[in-house]
């Protein structure tokens, strides 16, 4: 396949990972938009989990097969995900401090432990104040890096070499593990918490080897269909969009995850049609990664100027608040993504004696 079909190919796949993005950000800022508007904007995260394994099986599986150690493909993933990491990790410091100094409990040993914790993907075992639960607390989506880097590892070092038949063994094992938390949780919203953390392991384990099937198989290419592209990301967002409780909640996620998702891959890398895309889409696609660590920094960071994020104010104008915030969001990462991200990877890439920086697409 020319490359530059392949790189066609692909942009659909950047653009929904940004609208993936942009669904979790609604997700976790429902309170400027009157509430959630996504039942399954959660699912968003299962999508990434695929996406992550197509692309980057792509992108390295020669690579590793010609002898590209475990190590050296770290490192790289590192220079894709650190800069971005840092920048967001330190926003997520600095809404925590100016928010704790103006309610009086800032705790300068959890602040540092926080911050030490968070460079190295470390998950809390205790909350940092009462108020805030979480594992990363500066940065939550920092739950699912730490599982792709985990999946990255595994692929580098395990799943590189298996043959088809026995990734399938992964993802059957895989599933049934997730069956049985679905069950015992009642939906596929896990992983993020530190009673459900451990189901993030096959959460992450299936969707990213079915990704890897999915390139390997050639499925994403096999079958052109000349229709729009745009029903691609319409069908995201439908699926995304559907509403259910009790036992359908967990049927509806795990039918996504074992089928919805994996064929959506599969239809939207063989679109044909209206391949065209402008140069803001383009942009936009490529600024996902961005848009997704950084949404809940500059939300906490907003959120710590209670004369600008107040019960009253927001009450007063959900949801053009929200539809506000999105736009500047977007604006912001991609600012970052081309004057600081791309800049910053290029230099590191070079001080570690790698291939000139390119765009192509990797997942966040």
């Amino acid at each position: 396949m020319k490359p530059v079909v392949q790189s066609q190919r692909f942009h659909i796949l950047d653009v929904m990972r940004g609208l993936a993005a942009i669904v979790v950000a609604e997700r976790h800022t429902n309170l400027l938009f009157g509430g959630p508007t996504l039942a399954g904007g959660y699912l968003a995260v299962d999508f990434f989990f695929v996406l992550s394994g197509f692309v980057i099986a792509s992108a390295y599986e020669e690579r590793l097969d010609k002898g590209m150690t475990t190590f050296r493909f770290m490192q790289i993933r590192a220079i894709r995900l650190y800069p971005l990491y840092i920048a967001a990790l330190c926003i997520g410091a600095l809404a925590f401090v100016l928010s704790s100094r103006m309610t009086d409990t800032f705790n300068s040993n959890a602040f540092l432990i926080t911050i030490l914790a968070g460079l190295f993907f470390i998950p809390l075992p205790f909350r940092i104040t009462e108020a805030d639960p979480q594992m990363f607390p500066f940065n939550f989506p920092s739950w699912t890096l730490l599982f792709e880097l985990f999946a990255n590892v595994c692929h580098a070092m395990v799943l590189k070499s298996m043959r088809i038949r026995h990734l399938l063994v992964v993802i059957g094992v895989s599933f049934l593990l997730l069956v049985a938390a679905a069950l015992y949780f009642g939906s596929l919203d896990l992983g993020y918490k530190r009673t459900t953390f451990v189901t993030g392991f096959p959460r992450v384990l299936f969707s990213y080897t079915v990704g890897i099937v999915i390139y390997r198989t050639g499925l994403w290419r096999r079958m052109p269909l000349n229709l729009p592209v745009i029903l691609a990301p319409l069908l995201l967002v439908l699926v995304l969009a559907i509403p259910a409780d009790g036992a359908a909640r967990m049927a509806v996620d795990l039918i996504c995850v074992l089928v919805v998702f994996p064929c959506l891959v599969v239809f939207s890398t063989n679109l044909t049609g209206g391949n065209n895309w402008n140069a803001a889409l383009l942009r936009f696609g490529s600024a996902s990664y961005a848009i997704y660590v950084l949404h809940l920094p500059l939300f906490k960071l907003y959120s710590a100027f209670p004369s600008l994020a107040g019960a009253e104010t927001i009450r007063a104008m959900v949801p053009y608040i929200g539809l506000a915030f999105l736009a500047a969001l977007i604006a912001i990462a991609i600012a970052l993504d081309v004057y600081f991200d791309a800049p910053v990877r290029k230099a590191l890439s070079r001080l570690l004696r790698r291939k000139p920086f390119s765009p192509a697409p990797v997942s966040p």
